[in-house]
């Protein structure tokens, strides 16, 4: 669908990004007179804030509005990934409203930046020029700066941000002077005038547009953790806290393939053949490292970070899959559909983490865990699905998202990366079965009592199983949902 060119400005596409900052900003009101310095009350204004952003989305939200000059759009694309972004938000708020008595000085600011980063998301996936997406990207990528330190009493959280930081900023600056070629060919930043630049490009101009396109691709491929952009994931992931993890795992990742979508198969469909070939060895690269280095891990954390980077991998072959002749919408929903299915069940993973209670939700590694089951046995119960599911094991939602990557690849004649894909899956079953065998048949090194499982943990795991098997058991109705996405 064709959006309308509005000459007015309407905020309705990026409405619950203007909620999310609403409430980030009540948040931080709302905890200068919070003398307990606790952040409870500020982190359930902000699942409140997530939760009425989710609202405007399925009430307000009208497809087919371009506003702010064309700079966005809501469209269907828009709509699920926003409303992926704040689910997102509201489970890592719910998540750490569980764990909150580990960070005695956790004020308001925590969540505040939680909803910007989620914000800044929301402006990523609406955009459909370089100037709004890089804005979108940096609001995110500053949010995420500083959870990644927020606990800066370890020093492995601060190695982490300023890695983070560091390499991100001179990431930001390569994705910057790639849209300045761009500009400089087409005279434009909007996705129209890339279209355009395929076509127009000639001679010294044409390189200066594939050199802007190539720096684009090293900027979101650092952000989407793509090998070999992913030497910062590991320590970062690590040193982070636990619900930022999470947060950071999913909610990045989700942007980051919602900017690709728009900028490659769709504003750059003129050249597919040039991109496709790149992307096909970042996706043959990104699924074998990641899945190998897995292999050798033995805290949790930084295995889900080299889980994380091989999800990348396999979403990268349904972008390949969407672009160039004999694309279909298969592998374009099959990139909507894998990104919920990998939100809901990282986010359950990460939570799993967390179930040791305050002060021991950086307890992470295969050690700590041996004999979980018979501590925790409903938690172990939960963190098996969601590892069954990264692992691809029917009936879980992972094992339909990867159906549909890999049959979306095949259909279109990618044939050898739907085979490694495949095969780097079955790599995976190992390292994910450790952590269930370390849980179900190992014993414990320790025999300390645990507290009671925090309430708010408890509820997203129960939500994160049930859509977990939801998405597996009726996958068909989800990707009906994907399909509509895209051709809204």
């Amino acid at each position: 669908m064709t959006p309308l060119i509005s000459t007015s400005v309407n905020v309705v596409p990026i409405l619950p990004a203007l909620v999310l900052i609403g409430g980030a900003l009540l948040v931080l009101v709302a905890s200068l007179m919070d003398r307990r310095e606790t952040g409870l009350g500020a982190g359930w204004i902000a699942v409140l804030s997530s939760l009425v952003a989710g609202a405007t989305l399925l009430t307000v939200w009208e497809n087919g509005i371009t506003s702010f000059g064309g700079m966005v759009v809501s469209d269907g694309i828009g709509r699920f990934f926003s409303m992926l972004a704040v689910i997102v938000a509201l489970v890592t708020s719910l998540t750490s409203l569980g764990v909150i008595g580990r960070w005695r000085t956790l004020h308001g600011e925590y969540h505040a930046l939680v909803l910007m980063g989620a914000a800044g998301m929301c402006v990523m996936v609406v955009s459909v020029n370089l100037i709004t997406l890089f804005l979108g990207l940096e609001i995110l990528s500053l949010s995420l700066y500083t959870l990644t330190g927020y606990d800066r009493d370890r020093p492995r959280a601060l190695e982490a941000c300023m890695k983070y930081f560091l390499l991100g900023g001179v990431t930001s600056a390569i994705l910057l002077f790639g849209i300045g070629l761009i500009y400089g060919v087409t005279g434009g930043t909007s996705f129209a005038a890339l279209a355009e630049g395929t076509r127009s490009a000639s001679g010294s101009t044409a390189l200066m547009f594939y050199a802007g396109v190539g720096m684009l691709i090293i900027g979101f491929g650092f952000k989407i953790a793509a090998v070999p952009f992913h030497m910062w994931v590991p320590d970062v992931y690590q040193g982070a806290p636990t619900p930022v993890t999470g947060y950071m795992a999913t909610g990045v990742k989700a942007a980051g393939f919602a900017a690709l979508l728009r900028l490659f198969p769709i504003a750059l469909d003129g050249i597919a053949a040039h991109w496709m070939e790149i992307f096909s060895v970042l996706a043959i690269l990104t699924m074998v490292v990641g899945n190998v280095m897995a292999l050798t891990q033995r805290d949790i954390k930084r295995l889900l970070a080299y889980s994380s980077i091989a999800h990348a991998g396999y979403l990268l072959v349904a972008l390949v899959a969407a672009g160039g002749l004999g694309a279909t919408d298969l592998g374009k929903a099959s990139i909507l559909f894998y990104s919920a299915v990998y939100a809901v069940t990282n986010l359950g993973a990460f939570a799993a983490l967390c179930v040791f209670g305050p002060g021991r939700e950086e307890s992470t590694t295969l050690d700590d865990f041996a004999g979980f089951a018979r501590r925790r046995p409903l938690a172990a119960a939960a963190l098996t699905v969601f590892l069954f599911s990264l692992a691809g094991i029917p009936p879980t939602a992972g094992f339909a998202g990867k159906f549909y990557i890999f049959y979306a690849a095949v259909a279109t004649g990618h044939v050898t990366l739907a085979i490694i894909g495949v095969m780097a899956s079955l790599i995976s079953v190992y390292y994910y079965l450790r952590v269930v065998i370390a849980m179900y048949m190992q014993e414990p090194l320790e025999d300390a009592p645990l507290g009671p499982l925090p309430v708010t943990v408890g509820v997203v795991l129960l939500v994160c199983v049930v859509g977990v098997l939801g998405l597996g058991v009726f996958p068909g109705s989800w990707m009906d949902i994907a399909r509509v996405s895209i051709g809204g």
